[in-house]
């Protein structure tokens, strides 16, 4: 891509399924639970066992964790680190699982006490940035990534 993507969508937590749904720029959902991710994508479903994604069951992990604010939970599955500058926060998820750690690290980062964004880092500095709430206006067209990482941390 030459460019970033904007697309816009929710990410809830609920019954113990994370689920992504993305209205713009096209339809999409992922759903996961603690066995199976479901793919809806251009009308094709597809399944996909947690037992064969090891990635993806700690991904889930993670994210549950994160979103309940269970520390030991967290702390099983990613080495935590933060890094603040005033009010400015990110907290580093370096995954403790080897494959995934060569896979992706987790970063959510924020400003006081809310978190702004949460992003999945490839190991080459490609990221997927979810933007979350107030966070998510303004960004249209959607800025280079240095730009975007100090909007995450509230302008810091």
């Amino acid at each position: 891509m030459k460019r970033p993507l904007r697309a816009e969508g929710t990410l809830e937590r609920r019954d113990g399924t994370l689920e992504k749904r993305v209205v713009k720029p096209r339809r999409e959902r992922v759903a996961i639970d603690a066995k199976q991710a479901v793919i809806e994508r251009n009308d094709v479903r597809r399944r996909v066992s947690l037992a064969r994604a090891p990635e993806l069951a700690a991904l889930y992990a993670g994210f549950t964790a994160l979103m309940a604010g269970d520390t030991a939970a967290l702390e099983r599955h990613f080495e935590p680190s933060i890094a603040r500058k005033g009010a400015s926060f990110t907290l580093t998820l370096l995954p403790r699982d080897a494959k995934l750690r060569a896979r992706a690290t987790l970063e959510v980062s924020g400003f006081g006490d809310t978190v702004r964004c949460v992003a999945v880092v490839e190991p080459d500095g490609d990221a997927s940035v979810m933007a979350i709430g107030a966070a998510s206006v303004g960004l249209d067209p959607p800025p280079a990534r240095d730009a975007l990482a100090r909007h995450c941390r509230g302008g810091a």
